[in-house]
């Protein structure tokens, strides 16, 4: 019981965080409730192709996409 209570934890500040970061990026919020729609609307604010999501799911290439795609999204201009 208490790991479903934290994986539950999780998924709530996850979602708290990436709300206000497409907030930010002038997405709407609601967008990242949804699982995987959220990481192709994160492919579109860092201006990366949407097959790259089905990438961050293949277990070894998507380690290496998932350091390639938060060092881009460093560059990209949120506003």
């Amino acid at each position: 019981m208490s790991i479903i209570l934290l994986l539950l934890i999780m998924q709530a500040l996850h979602f708290v965080c990436t709300w206000r970061l497409y907030v930010l990026a002038g997405q709407k919020a609601w967008q990242a409730a949804i699982p995987v729609y959220s990481a192709v609307v994160l492919m579109r604010i860092i201006q990366r192709p949407w097959w790259w999501v089905i990438l961050l799911y293949i277990p070894v290439v998507g380690n290496v996409c998932l350091l390639y795609t938060s060092d881009a999204a460093d560059d990209t201009p949120c506003v």
